[in-house]
């Protein structure tokens, strides 16, 4: 209806010109009057959300070149900037992406439901994106029941760096001697490579083996759902149990391999954006140590990890290369295999259930024994008798000699035997009845633990407990001190005792089963 009326009050306008023109009027000055007399503003249309969407993830100016065979140890993922130079995902890449300081650059390393474990080399020249080795294989995380992979789109922050060598009052643990990690939450799921950019919610203080490990919580701004995030209390409520699922994923992603649950710092809370910020404006700051920047004393190789530090474009750095130098980085790695290797590793495709019992399979052979054929008997030399059996005579073992001849004893007719009767089923008692074997009844899985709500403070974090909520169902695991779980063995239910005399029906689980204070 807008619409039309603008448009009417434009034809209007329109014919007021020609009459203009007709009356010998210079088309200056009709077209002077039309655009002074014409004044509207047309109404503002907003983008379709899709197309927006597509052109922040397209307009990245940054692209990859994929080196060697995927899933094997010579398999590297090189950057490239807008002018398709190789440069480094570690160094060259800016941290801030806006100039507002709203929104980060990440470089994702392992897209969301995959196993590989892929991140930014430190000990490669331009820190290609590779994937993890330990022990000689191939490294890929496992599927922790419920979850399947990595459950975010997980990368890391450019230009920022944990150091070793502080320890951070809230965790009483050095860093990890990585770039800051960064898991995205949104529902868009980028390629390995992408560099795309998130805006900060929280941040989570993992303590892995002893180092401090930061896992920033962001959003990609292409996610429409961005808009509403702006700190983590909002990630409760427009994604609730999604905090809950990455604190349970931390805890007990390295668990399949034989190691302990990791633990956190602030008491297993997630930090809100404000002191997310200041962890990543204090590792960009370690960061520029680490190259050289702002500070006159260089980290020896052993400071910093062994950590390679060329660049391209960071002029400050004394590790500054061409852009020459660094193609013959990328030359020198294998050639491309578009096919990639098998995957064997049982990680990448079943479940992992934690507590479970340890089942050992073992073959088991059922050995079936032909039929029994009737033996020939062949009398020779005399009276020898010798059985042959499945057509071929048996070894000395299995001869039987006969005794010197003797008198054939007389046939001895044999006895009538009278069939025995036969009983009906109305004739069979009930002692000799058949009774077929009943099948034992199915265990009934229990239910899942459910997500215990979130507590957020007054400060803005959100505090998650790893506990169990309580159930109707005798849950499988009871939660201790230490938020571990423990599997809870009880009895069997008895079956009911049959009788003549009715019985009242027995009433649901949830009625009778007691519930402690522990909510088991």
């Amino acid at each position: 209806m807008q619409f039309t009326f603008y448009f009417s009050h434009f034809m209007f306008h329109a014919c007021i010109t020609v009459l203009s023109l007709r009356l010998s009027t210079n088309s200056l000055n009709a077209f002077k009057f039309l655009t002074t007399t014409t004044s509207f503003a047309l109404p503002t249309l907003a983008p379709v959300s899709l197309f927006s969407n597509i052109s922040k993830i397209m307009t990245s100016s940054y692209s990859v070149e994929p080196r060697g065979k995927f899933y094997t140890e010579n398999y590297k993922l090189f950057l490239k900037n807008e002018f398709g130079q190789p440069i480094s995902p570690f160094h060259d890449i800016p941290l801030v992406a806006s100039e507002d300081n709203e929104t980060y650059n990440m470089v994702v390393e392992v897209p969301r439901w995959t196993n590989a474990k892929l991140e930014i080399s430190k000990s490669e020249p331009l820190n290609p994106i590779v994937q993890d080795v330990k022990k000689g294989k191939m490294r890929f995380v496992s599927n922790v029941f419920p979850h399947k992979g990595y459950i975010w789109n997980y990368g890391a922050f450019p230009q920022t760096w944990e150091d070793p060598k502080v320890v951070h009052p809230g965790t009483e643990a050095s860093g990890d001697n990585d770039p800051l990690d960064v898991c995205d939450i949104s529902s868009i799921i980028v390629p390995s490579g992408s560099v795309i950019q998130v805006k900060v919610l929280g941040i989570l203080a993992m303590i892995d083996e002893g180092e401090t490990d930061w896992k920033v919580i962001a959003i990609n701004t292409a996610d429409p759902l961005s808009v509403l995030l702006n700190d983590v209390t909002d990630v409760e409520k427009f994604k609730p149990g999604l905090l809950h699922a990455t604190l349970e994923w931390f805890k007990y992603y390295k668990v399949p391999d034989g190691k302990p649950t990791n633990a956190f710092g602030y008491k297993n809370k997630f930090r809100n954006k404000e002191f997310a910020l200041e962890i990543i404006n204090e590792t960009h700051g370690f960061w520029k140590n680490l190259i050289g920047i702002g500070s006159e004393e260089k980290l020896s190789e052993e400071d910093c990890g062994g950590i390679q530090r060329m660049s391209i474009s960071v002029n400050e750095s004394p590790y500054l290369i061409t852009s020459e130098q660094a193609q013959e980085y990328v030359s020198g790695s294998a050639e491309y295999d578009s096919e990639a290797a098998p995957v064997t590793d049982p990680k990448a495709s079943e479940f992992f259930f934690i507590n479970a019992p340890t089942v050992t399979f073992q073959e088991v052979v059922t050995e079936v024994a032909a039929p029994a054929e009737e033996p020939v008997v062949v009398e020779e030399n005399g009276g020898d008798v010798v059985a042959v059996e499945n057509g071929a005579a048996n070894d000395e073992s299995s001869e039987v000699s006969a005794a010197e001849p003797s008198e054939e004893p007389a046939p001895v007719e044999p006895e009538p035997v009278e069939p025995a009767p036969v009983s009906t089923a109305e004739e069979t008692e009930p002692s000799e009845a058949v009774t077929e074997s009943v099948p034992p009844e199915p265990v009934t899985p229990a239910a899942p633990s459910e997500v215990v709500p979130e507590e957020t403070k007054e400060n803005g974090d959100v505090e998650v407990a790893l506990e169990p909520a309580e159930s109707s169902e005798a849950p499988p695991a009871v939660v201790d001190g230490a938020g571990d779980a423990v599997i809870s063995e009880q009895a069997a239910p008895a079956k009911p005792v049959e009788s003549e005399e009715p019985q009242a029906e027995t009433p649901a689980a949830t009625e009778v089963m007691d519930t402690t204070e522990s909510g088991n």
